[in-house]
């Protein structure tokens, strides 16, 4: 999906200063945070990882969700959204789920050409029902 160019653009760092394209990156520390998170239960590991996320039983009714599933994460990116919303009482209608685990690489959903981008195709809609209440 994203074209080779745009890639190496987005990993070359081009006018950021201080840092390479994937400073933003780093696959271990964001693994064991996203741990820590726990659906937003509080644990001991949040404490030790000052990962601050414990409302995951009592966000509000009307919270939309937006997930979308690329290769790395795929169907349990959208199961986690799913578990979220349930443990709050969220109803399945405010779930925006796009699963394209098959289709879409780890970096494509920030990188793909806009046209043919499906995370900015569900992303925009998403973001103005939100924006209308």
């Amino acid at each position: 999906m994203t074209p080779l160019q745009r890639y190496a653009d987005m990993f070359s760092g081009w006018g950021i200063q201080g840092h390479d394209g994937t400073a933003w990156y780093h696959p271990m520390r964001l693994t064991i945070d996203s741990g820590a998170v726990a659906d937003g239960n509080a644990n001991p590991a949040q404490r030790i990882l000052d990962v601050d996320a414990t409302h995951g039983d009592d966000l509000p009714k009307g919270l939309r969700i937006y997930a979308f599933g690329a290769a790395l994460g795929g169907a349990r990116v959208l199961a986690t959204a799913r578990m979220l919303a349930r443990q709050s009482g969220i109803p399945r209608r405010n779930l925006t789920l796009v699963n394209r685990a098959a289709t879409y690489a780890h970096n494509d959903p920030n990188s793909a050409a806009p046209n043919k981008n499906q995370f900015l195709k569900f992303l925009v809609p998403y973001l103005e029902r939100v924006a209308s209440g």
